[in-house]
């Protein structure tokens, strides 16, 4: 987000939010939206379970939900990683009321001083809003905008005595609202890539990852259509599309719709042809304040024109203003059986549930994560073994906490299990954040443990961060104690350090830089990072 969005370093504030699902094209879904302030432009930083952060930006902003995009595209962020949004103070400031004053009006010839109005309006009634009367601009009334934002982001990865990981990424995403005269409006996401392969080759990718032409879905038009290549509106858990969409919203709110495509391979190519796709979905509110919203979709998958998957989706948002609050979505696979390995009728092969309490600053969630590789023709995994196809699955609960008080020191905390064909384990972690330990920093004290059947960790995280007019600073070190089971004596012990140190500008003028150092020990293997991102918004 620019500069203008934070005048100084008490102007920002930090949203806790969860991933919901995973799209295409390094982007995910995250379960707060507008109604939390959210905004397209915001930056969000993740936290996965495995350690670190990754950031993104807000591509794409709806009532109850976000779309991020991911800086590294090689991120793999599951359901219920938690992140954070850095919103501006000022969007949660109640509106203040102008100040009365006396309008200035135009008078009759001879009537100066009277006070008579010259317009006396006799269209508005008592009850009926000030502008009640007057005819809102319809969007294809409007002149033509363009907005977006353009990027530049790098990575230079040294490992293993070479530089495999590296990359260069430049793009751009552009946004033409009313281009034709016709209220509709265009969307554009390319880049350009480079990078060194494992290989140690190097190779460039030009890639489009939308350019559409969509209409409709406002108030003044119930029905929504796009065609070209798009994340798809309806329901994005259903991935990018080559092809077309419509949609309709009826009086009481509920929403359906269908689409019909391709469906581009989630690699670096982002080829299209293989997998053509056919769906459909109903969406239900509750009232017009939707704080009940129940999704269903449906989509049949062709590979090479043969059949493929059968996908039911579902989606559950429950959120009231001052009571327990749901998300949750459900991936269920329909198999035929004529799978060669799934044997079962039907399997989740993905799910996420997360109920939350929040209380002022303090809450608690209660998170569910379940993922299970689906049978299909279509790649989007590595190649699996039939056995590991049949049975791999992974299950994951999770129980979280934060409490902040008046002085701004905020307790945290998380527990859980987990269960895998393989292994089972538990984790823990707990810690502190404090405001204003050194130069109005904010520094934050974790400790963590994970207990497996072949392995176990503890250690300890520390960050601070500050912020300030023009960006601010992020460091973070880590430490952490791993043994293995059933290892020789000098190899099940083993030290790991991590450090990382970033340093982040804003300008009035819209422009947004990060510049970010990182060091990995891992007993004798080091390894080390230096990135930058460069974003301009308008």
């Amino acid at each position: 987000w620019s500069g203008a969005a934070a005048q100084d370093a008490g102007t920002v504030r930090k949203v806790a939010l969860r991933v919901s699902s995973r799209g295409q094209a390094a982007m995910v879904v995250v379960d707060r939206g507008e109604r939390d302030q959210v905004r397209r432009g915001d930056m969000v930083t993740f936290f996965p379970r495995a350690g670190g952060s990754f950031r993104g930006v807000v591509v794409k902003a709806s009532e109850r939900s976000a779309v991020v995009g991911l800086q590294d595209e090689r991120a793999v962020l599951p359901p219920g990683t938690r992140g954070e949004v850095d919103v501006p103070e000022s969007r949660f400031a109640p509106r203040q009321p102008s100040p009365e004053t006396k309008p200035k009006t135009a008078t009759e010839p001879g009537t100066e001083g009277t006070g008579k109005w010259r317009n006396k309006d006799e269209s508005w009634k008592p009850g009926m809003p000030l502008l009640g009367a007057q005819r809102p601009l319809r969007p294809a009334e409007r002149g033509a905008t363009l907005s977006g934002r353009v990027f530049l982001i790098g990575d230079l990865t040294r490992t293993h005595d070479s530089f495999a990981n590296s990359f260069l990424r430049a793009g751009t995403s552009l946004r033409v609202e009313n281009p034709f005269g016709h209220g509709g409006g265009i969307k554009f996401d390319g880049e350009f890539d480079h990078r060194t392969e494992q290989n140690e080759n190097e190779g460039n990718d030009l890639l489009v990852r939308s350019l559409s032409y969509f209409h409709g879905g406002t108030r003044f038009d119930a029905t929504r259509w796009e065609i070209g290549r798009f994340l798809q509106h309806g329901v994005p858990e259903l991935q990018v599309l080559d092809g077309a969409e419509w949609g309709m919203r009826r009086r009481n709110g509920d929403r359906f719709g269908a689409s019909a495509g391709f469906m581009p391979q989630p690699d670096d190519d982002f080829e299209s042809g293989k997998d053509f796709q056919l769906a459909v979905y109903y969406e239900w509110v509750s009232g017009t304040a939707e704080e009940l919203v129940v999704t269903g979709a449906l989509q049949k998958t062709f590979h090479s024109g043969r059949a493929d998957r059968d996908l039911l989706l579902g989606k559950i948002r429950y959120l009231p203003a001052d009571a327990w609050q749901l998300n949750g979505a459900v991936w269920l696979d329909i198999y035929d059986g004529k799978d060669k390995v799934k044997s079962r009728d039907f399997d989740v092969s993905q799910a996420w549930v997360t109920l939350t309490r929040q209380w002022g600053g303090s809450g608690v969630d209660v998170t569910f994560r379940r993922a299970v590789f689906p049978e299909m023709l279509r790649w989007e995994f590595q190649p699996l073994l039939a056995q590991d196809l049949a049975d791999s699955y992974f299950n994951r609960l999770s129980l979280g906490g934060w409490q902040s008080g008046k002085s701004g020191r905020r307790l945290h905390g998380e527990v859980g299990v987990w269960q895998s064909q393989a292994d089972t384990g538990g984790f823990g972690e707990a810690g502190i954040s404090i405001p204003d330990v050194v130069a109005g920093a904010r520094v934050d004290f974790t400790g963590f443990a994970t207990l497996g059947e072949f392995t176990s960790d503890a250690g300890v995280r520390i960050s601070c961060t500050q912020m300030r007019a023009d960006g601010g600073w992020d460091l973070l070190y880590e430490v952490a104690y791993r043994h293995y089971d059933n290892y020789p004596s000098t190899l099940d012990d083993l030290i790991q350090h991590r450090l990382r140190v970033a340093r982040s500008f804003r300008t009035d003028t819209g422009w947004d830089c990060s510049v970010r150092g990182e060091a990995h020990l891992f007993d004798e293997d080091f390894a080390w990072t230096l990135g930058v991102y460069l974003q301009r918004g308008f």
